[in-house]
């Protein structure tokens, strides 16, 4: 419902699943992701448990998108 009403108003939504792993919770995400996308403007990543695992995904990221869009 949430995610109809996000691309309804042409929100894009940007998820970071990470944490624990509770049961149902990246089926629930990617749900989410589906009802919300619109011309592939909402994205999800998945970050597996471990020391260090976030900010490595996220500094990954960070360095493809500043490749991408050339900000330096």
């Amino acid at each position: 419902m949430i995610g109809r009403k996000l691309k309804k108003n042409s929100v894009a939504l940007d998820i970071v699943n990470f944490g624990e792993e509770d049961k149902g919770k990246a089926e629930k995400l990617e749900a989410l992701l589906v009802a919300v996308n619109n011309n592939d403007s909402s994205h999800i990543v998945h970050v597996p448990t471990g020391p260090n695992a976030l900010s490595n995904v996220l500094i990954r990221l960070l360095v493809t998108l500043s490749s991408m869009f050339a900000l330096h």
